[in-house]
């Protein structure tokens, strides 16, 4: 699967997911998409490969708090770091 550098993107993590509050460690929520941007993610290819998702909104990257590899980890956001928690990787299906 490939997403153009700098598009916006749906990310889907069981269905479309938007932040709210817009703040460091504001919890990620599913949600219908919409023209707020707090809704939409930008996705970013890093040079290993994987993207790293900015939300258009807030300026802060979708993040796996604590490098959890357990199933229904409550995903957040933060301020980017590069760290792996903050790294996807794309799988088609």
């Amino acid at each position: 699967m490939s997403i153009p550098l700098r598009s916006t993107a749906k990310l889907i993590l069981a269905s479309l997911v938007m932040c709210l509050p817009c703040l460091d460690g504001a919890l990620i929520i599913q949600w219908s998409f919409g023209t707020s941007q707090d809704d939409q993610w930008l996705p970013e290819l890093n040079a290993d490969g994987t993207y790293t998702f900015m939300n258009r909104k807030s300026g802060l990257v979708l993040e796996d708090p604590g490098s959890s590899t357990t199933a229904g980890t409550q995903m957040d956001q933060w301020l980017s770091t590069g760290a792996s928690n903050q790294k996807w990787n794309l799988i088609s299906h």
